[in-house]
């Protein structure tokens, strides 16, 4: 028999996955978001909504199973596995929107050159037909 023990988090975690898996693929869909951050923001909709639901479901040990898999990968304990990956997880993060902002700086610092120039270009021909 399936147990269900639906608290307010377990609802919290599924509207919110859900939110990100909406948000994710209308931003794809409009173009303003590429692949990889779709699959990036996808991916953490749907571990929201596994862990939110199994969770919720009494009858599915997905937290047993979780640490059961860490321990595969060499981890002792639950609570320092999934501290462990979250770190990665936000580390990796950081270092994608760090990556994100050079690019933009340096786009911005090439539209400021191109700037510059078209406008000292316009100088140039506004002064020839004085």
């Amino acid at each position: 028999m399936t147990g269900l023990a639906l608290a307010p988090i377990h609802v919290i975690g599924v509207i919110a996955g859900l939110a990100l898996l909406y948000q994710s693929y209308r931003l794809v869909s409009d173009r303003k978001e590429g692949v990889f951050e779709f699959l990036l923001w996808a991916g953490f909709g749907v571990a929201l909504l596994v862990i939110s639901v199994g969770s919720a479901i009494t009858s599915v040990d997905l937290l047993g199973g979780l640490e059961g898999a860490m321990a595969l990968l060499g981890f002792a304990r639950g609570p320092e596995s999934v501290l462990f990956v979250s770190n990665l997880l936000l580390l990796f993060l950081v270092f994608y929107s760090y990556i994100q902002l050079v690019e933009s700086r340096k786009q911005l610092s090439d539209l400021n050159q191109e700037l510059a120039l078209l406008r000292y270009d316009l100088d140039q021909r506004t002064d020839d037909d004085d």
